[in-house]
C-alpha cells in the first residue's frame, strides 16, 4: 500500500509538472506571437521578426503557437525572396533557423524545415558572397565552392546531442522530485531530518544535473 502512494505521488507530480510547463510555454508564445503579429502590421519588421522567433522556442508538444510563428517566418521569406530583397529574407530564414535549432532536445519539432531552410541560406550567403569578391575584383572562389562551403556550415547543428539532452532532462526531472518528496518525507513536524534516504537521492541527481550542464 505505502508502494502504491508513493507510486500514485510520482505520477501526480510528473502531471503536474508538464501541465505547469506547458501552461508557462503556451502563455508565452502566445504573448510573443500576439507581438509579434502587431509589429508585422506595424511596420516594424526586426522586432516581428525576433518576436516570432520567440514564439518558436516557446515550444511544448500539442502547442500550436509555435508551429504557426515558423509558419510566418517562411512565408515572410518567400515573399522577400520574391521581390528581390534577399537582406530581409536571410533575416526571417535565420530567425527561422534560429528557432527550429533553439527547440532541439529529445527530438526536433520542426525538422521539416530546416533542409529547406538551410539550403536558402546556403544559396543567398554564397551569392553574396561572391558579389562582393567579384565588386572587389578578387574573385578567390566560384560561386559553386561558396555555395559547397555555406551548405557545410550549415550542417553543423550546435548545442546537446539528444542523448545527452535526455541526460540533463532526468538529472533535473529526478532533483525536482525528491526534493519535493524530502520535504514531505524527510523532515519531521519540528523540521528534524528523520530520513536523509530522499535527500541524498535529490543531491546526487542536483550533481548530476550540474554536470551534464557543464559537458553536454
Amino acid at each position: 500500500m505505502k508502494f502504491r502512494s508513493s507510486y500514485l505521488f510520482f505520477l501526480g507530480m510528473l502531471i503536474f509538472l508538464y501541465f505547469a510547463f506547458t501552461l508557462r510555454m503556451y502563455l508565452a508564445s502566445q504573448q510573443a506571437f500576439e507581438t509579434a503579429e502587431q509589429a508585422m502590421k506595424d511596420g516594424q519588421v526586426r522586432e516581428a521578426l525576433d518576436e516570432y522567433q520567440y514564439a518558436m522556442r516557446a515550444y511544448a508538444p500539442f502547442l500550436s503557437t509555435p508551429r504557426l510563428a515558423a509558419q510566418r517566418l517562411k512565408a515572410y521569406a518567400e515573399t522577400q525572396q520574391q521581390v528581390g530583397n534577399h537582406h530581409q529574407t536571410l533575416q526571417a530564414l535565420d530567425r527561422l533557423r534560429g528557432g527550429i535549432l533553439s527547440t532541439r532536445s529529445l527530438y526536433m519539432p520542426f525538422e521539416d524545415l530546416l533542409e529547406d531552410c538551410n539550403e536558402k541560406i546556403a544559396v543567398l550567403r554564397a551569392k553574396e558572397a561572391f558579389e562582393i569578391q567579384q565588386a572587389n575584383q578578387q574573385v578567390h572562389q566560384s560561386f559553386e565552392d561558396q555555395l559547397t562551403h555555406h551548405r557545410n556550415l550549415l550542417k553543423i547543428i550546435p548545442g546537446p546531442t539528444p542523448l545527452g539532452s535526455i541526460w540533463v532532462s532526468l538529472s533535473w526531472i529526478g532533483w525536482i522530485l525528491f526534493s519535493v518528496i524530502a520535504i514531505f518525507r524527510s523532515f519531521d513536524r519540528e523540521l528534524n531530518i528523520v530520513d536523509w534516504r530522499y535527500l541524498g537521492i535529490a543531491l546526487v541527481f542536483c550533481l548530476n544535473w550540474l554536470v551534464a550542464l557543464k559537458f553536454v
